[in-house]
């Protein structure tokens, strides 16, 4: 079953990157939680697995600030190529109304400024998912309405589940042609 849902997600638009994110998030706080849960809250291993997890989770929170810094130089690029101010200063009858845009040259700075904008929204995705996913597997492993040994084998379940997610994902942790997934997706909706 589970190997059918990977190959599933695997087909979708930035399938593969999402298989990678949450196999390791479900590895890594499955294991936290196993680790409190049966060696102790402050137990070496449990710390250990505790400070990568916040550590891959401030990284991407960084990679997120970094790429919406970059998509916000390109939407300058892009407001800039639709302003066109060195061809309105060139010809004194062109005014500023929004009639005088620049259309064209707007379109083609949106078009190169895609993947910037495309890997901002995906950076912060990841922020997102990490963080609803973390909240969802503590909620799951840590329910009180089933005796603990029920517990232990969901958290059990869930790191299996992530390896497996891990192994159909070939560990794809970045995205290289967001345009490529850009126009799948836009394919899907279509059809």
């Amino acid at each position: 079953w589970a190997q059918h849902e990977a190959g599933e997600l695997a087909k979708a638009s930035f399938g593969m990157e999402m298989l990678a994110l949450v196999g390791a998030v479900y590895q890594v706080r499955a294991h936290i939680i196993l680790c409190e849960k049966t060696e102790g809250r402050y137990r070496p291993s449990k710390l250990a697995a505790s400070l990568r997890h916040n550590l891959q989770r401030t990284n991407n929170k960084l990679r997120a600030g970094a790429a919406a810094v970059t998509a916000i130089r390109h939407g300058v690029k892009v407001k800039a190529a639709a302003f066109d101010k060195d061809r309105r200063d060139s010809d004194p009858s062109l005014g500023d109304e929004e009639g005088d845009l620049n259309f064209e040259a707007a379109q083609q700075a949106f078009q190169e400024s895609l993947p910037a904008f495309l890997a901002s929204a995906w950076a912060w995705s990841k922020v997102d998912i990490d963080v609803t996913l973390s909240q969802v597997v503590a909620m799951v492993l840590n329910d009180l309405s089933v005796p603990w040994q029920i517990r232990i084998r969901r958290g059990q379940a869930l790191q299996k589940l992530g390896e497996i997610f891990l192994e159909a994902s070939g560990n794809a942790a970045s995205v290289e042609d967001y345009t490529e997934h850009f126009e799948q997706a836009k394919q899907a909706g279509m059809s």
